[in-house]
């Protein structure tokens, strides 16, 4: 009898990186925040409007980024966790999701995510019949702007989920006998 080893958790982590490219363009959107509300105050009615839009694109888009850039600068543990637990993403508050409530995973490349759907006993908790269909699934961990192996990552979900689900069917089968 073969003892079955576990694949390692895995921790996806922010690409620190990205920084490189983010930070200037924030600093830009700020800028550009910053003179398009001077418009809006000195100019005639045509560049108030076009001051105020300006200003409104410029701070949606700078405040967002700029986010993004607090988090990936500031938050340095893992934003995403794979171990025997379950599906865990720290960057939302849907919390750890155990595997033996996970019916399908599907990892996504082209969209980088990966669409969960959960037993119908617990989609309550984590998701509705709208959400699967507009998203494609109750939980979606959105995986852009992380580092990761495509192929480890895939494995380890395969196998995670394979030995969660047996496990919660073991049980299942010893509770009835």
């Amino acid at each position: 009898d073969m003892a079955i080893i576990p694949p390692r958790p895995l921790e996806l982590r922010r690409r620190r990186w990205t920084l490189v490219f983010s930070v200037p363009f924030t600093a830009f959107m700020a800028i550009v925040g910053a003179y398009s509300v001077f418009l809006m105050f000195t100019g005639d009615r045509l560049e108030m409007m076009i001051g105020g839009c300006s200003a409104f694109v410029a701070l949606c888009v700078g405040g967002t980024l700029g986010k993004s850039v607090l988090d990936a600068w500031c938050i340095t543990g893992p934003a995403v966790v794979v171990d025997q637990h379950g599906l865990h993403d720290l960057r939302s508050e849907t919390g750890l999701i155990p595997w033996r409530e996970i019916e399908r995973l599907k990892l996504d490349p082209d969209e980088q995510r990966i669409l969960v759907n959960v037993t119908k006993g617990t989609a309550g908790r984590h998701g509705s019949t709208a959400r699967r269909l507009l998203a494609g699934g109750d939980y979606v961990v959105a995986l852009g702007g992380l580092s990761y192996s495509h192929r480890e990552l895939s494995n380890a979900l395969a196998e995670y989920h394979r030995q969660g689900r047996g496990a919660s069917a073991g049980a299942a089968e010893t509770s009835d006998a």
